[in-house]
Formats: structure tokens, C-alpha cells, sequence
């Protein structure tokens, strides 16, 4: 990364791109699970990795969240409305 490009500048960018992610079989926003490394698509419950920093959004490689995965964002989901 070069010198000029601040942790601040980097955060703003990642947000920018994840705001354009969409999941590639509901075309639903993601959620990024920072503690999991992966973006959720929360509708669908499933959950797709990120390796060295690239999203993977290959449903064949996407998992499906358990259903304590599933009922913390629904509660997430609740909190923010």
C-alpha cells in the first residue's frame, strides 16, 4: 500500500466496494462478518469467504450459516430498525 493512502483512506474505499457487492444468487447486499472473514448475504443465510482480501462469490464455495449464525442477525437486522 502506498504511503500516502491512510488506514482511514483504505476503510472508506472498502466500504465504497462492499456497498457495490452483491450476492450472486439473490443480488442481495452483503454483510461483512470482520471475525469470519466473510460476506454474508443474511435473506439467504449464506455466507461466503474472502481470501487475501478477495471476495469469493462462488455459491460453490459459499457456506450455509448454522442457526445461532442465523438468529444473531436477525436480532443485528431488529436492532437496526
Amino acid at each position: 500500500m502506498p504511503a500516502d493512502i491512510t488506514k482511514e483512506t483504505r476503510l472508506q474505499t472498502d466500504r465504497h466496494l462492499l456497498s457495490m457487492l452483491v450476492c450472486p444468487q439473490s443480488s442481495m447486499p452483503l454483510i461483512y462478518d470482520k471475525a469470519e472473514n466473510e460476506l454474508i448475504t443474511p435473506a439467504l443465510g449464506v455466507a461466503f469467504p474472502v481470501t487475501k482480501g478477495v471476495p469469493v462469490l462462488v455459491i460453490k464455495e459459499a457456506r450455509m450459516l448454522d442457526e445461532t449464525q442465523k438468529a444473531v442477525l436477525k436480532t443485528r437486522d431488529r436492532t437496526r430498525n
